[in-house]
């Protein structure tokens, strides 16, 4: 099967459209909101609290998927999101900023998201073979750094001039269109074939096949838990990058934008570098290695650094992020029994999130009384902790899931 085949190219189209509003929304609500309150604390407790359906869910959502005809359930539920898309529109056009009013509404999003997310999950393995995992991967990873350098300008002028009700509506149709897009998706998946009426019981077993799928093997388990710790430090950027720029003479709103567009114009360029040459397998864990101890510095120092300097280190970890992702994505793609991928995914979105949202509270709250600097610096050694502990020690066998060679393997 040819990587740019017809339901690969359908998928691809579908998730740029689903990306553009997604991307604008994430960006959009959370400068909206801490511009409104003017507040670390409020703005991290907003999106701590709007994660809870990513930290509950998935590991429910992913056994049913597992279930279900993953398409169907992906197209569903891009229309149910246009809907409340729609509603959010309304209401703020209407009334106005609401705090409690769009905590809900990316509640909704935030669950509905992870439907989207366990579903397409499901989707891409079946739409390529094994010995494209690594270019595929390459490709859709880049949907969303793409989307960003391209929207997130567009994405604060319109925050500034037309508003968040408008950027709810272009949310509406990028879903709508999505929907349509992907429901062209024509693959089969051999869990239907024989189905099983589901019952409690099944439910519960498929939710313990997960659970001791990544306990027993060590590898899996390890790279989850040294995830964890970088979507910690992730969260640094996350929480206190915009109110640092904002209050920081020779920053501002504007660099903050480009800053963003630089980051992830680096992530496309090494997505491209990863279509275009192929990195032996036997090299993923030396480059990944060195490219989380590049992460650690790199972000640590972030707040100390002049913006220009700033900007050549995120463009930088932009590259290098999308070879780490690229690598890790494959292997465990190819290592991973089909029938238990949506499980599997399932747990490890709990895991990430979990991580994000209690280091964004906490962060939120350092924010209000400690030096931005110094929280990135106290998280950037808690990574380094983990990465010694968990990513380099040899009874990880983190080695052997980053070295990988799933050409060497047939399909799922």
């Amino acid at each position: 099967m040819k990587l740019w085949n017809k339901n690969f190219t359908y998928s691809f189209i579908g998730t740029i459209i689903s990306a553009i509003g997604s991307v604008g929304l994430s960006l959009g609500l959370s400068v909206f909101v801490y511009n409104e309150t003017n507040s670390t604390i409020l703005s991290a407790l907003f999106a701590c609290l709007s994660m809870i359906p990513q930290f509950i869910l998935p590991i429910f959502v992913g056994a049913l998927i597992d279930r279900k005809h993953p398409v169907k359930v992906l197209v569903i539920n891009e229309v149910i999101l246009s809907v409340v898309f729609l509603v959010a529109a309304i209401y703020l056009y209407s009334f106005g900023f609401n705090y409690f009013f769009l905590l809900l509404i990316t509640f909704l999003i935030s669950l509905l998201g992870v439907v989207s997310q366990l579903a397409s999950g499901s989707i891409l393995p079946k739409i390529m073979d094994v010995e494209n995992f690594n270019k595929g991967n390459s490709i859709m990873n880049m949907i969303y750094p793409l989307c960003s350098v391209a929207t997130t300008p567009a994405i604060m002028w319109i925050i500034d001039s037309l508003g968040v009700p408008f950027l709810f509506m272009v949310c509406t149709i990028c879903s709508l269109i999505d929907a349509f897009i992907e429901s062209k998706i024509d693959v089969s998946f051999s869990f239907l074939e024989n189905p099983v009426k589901p019952t409690f019981e099944s439910f519960r077993n498929d939710i313990k096949l997960g659970f001791d799928f990544v306990k027993n093997t060590p590898s899996i388990r390890s790279i989850f838990l040294f995830f964890m710790t970088v979507m910690m430090m992730n969260s640094v950027k996350e929480v206190l990058l915009y109110p640092f720029f904002s209050s920081t003479p020779g920053f501002g709103s504007q660099n903050y934008a480009l800053l963003l567009s630089v980051s992830s114009f680096g992530y496309i360029c090494g997505g491209l570098f990863l279509y275009i040459f192929k990195i032996p397998p036997k090299k993923r864990f030396f480059l990944s290695s060195l490219i989380f101890i590049y992460f650690i510095f790199a972000e640590g120092l972030m707040f100390f650094m002049p913006f220009h300097i700033l900007l050549i280190t995120q463009f930088i970890a932009g590259f290098l992020g999308s070879q780490s992702a690229n690598f890790r994505t494959s292997a465990i793609l190819a290592m991973v029994p089909e029938n238990l991928l949506g499980k599997v995914n399932a747990l490890f979105g709990v895991m990430i999130n979990l991580a994000i949202f209690f280091s964004k509270g906490i962060i939120g709250l350092m924010g209000a009384y400690l030096p931005y600097g110094t929280i990135a610096l106290v998280f950037g050694v808690i990574q380094l902790v983990s990465y010694i502990f968990l990513f380099r020690l040899p009874k990880n066998q983190v080695k052997e899931v980053y070295n990988y060679d799933v050409s060497a393997v047939s399909p799922n």
